[in-house]
């Protein structure tokens, strides 16, 4: 469990499992309610999951290969990708540059 002044109380699960010697599986979960990267202003928090899980396998020679899935219920959606591609077209197109963009 997590949480400050300023972030509400977040859940968190991990677990490890050795699958064989040379094998582990990983599961990471955490959940809790904060604002989401799409929402608008004067939107209230909402509960979002974020999950992490895959496996790491070692071959001989010492060489790790990690394959992980990731999701974060508070990134960006749909929605937001496409109105920040609409933001990014229309600003090419009148010649308007960010500051990061001209150094």
């Amino acid at each position: 469990m997590y949480g400050d002044t300023d972030i509400s109380p977040q859940f968190r699960v991990d677990a490890t499992v050795l699958l064989d010697n040379a094998t582990v599986f990983f599961f990471e979960y955490a959940g809790g309610r904060d604002k989401a990267l799409a929402d608008g202003p004067g939107t209230g928090d909402s509960f979002h999951s974020r999950l992490a899980t895959g496996f790491t396998r070692t071959f001989p020679g010492k060489v790790s290969v990690t394959l992980e899935y990731d999701y974060d219920g508070s990134s960006a959606n749909r929605g937001a990708w496409s109105a920040l591609a609409q933001i990014q077209r229309v600003t090419a197109n009148t010649g308007i540059q960010s500051r990061a963009s001209k150094s």
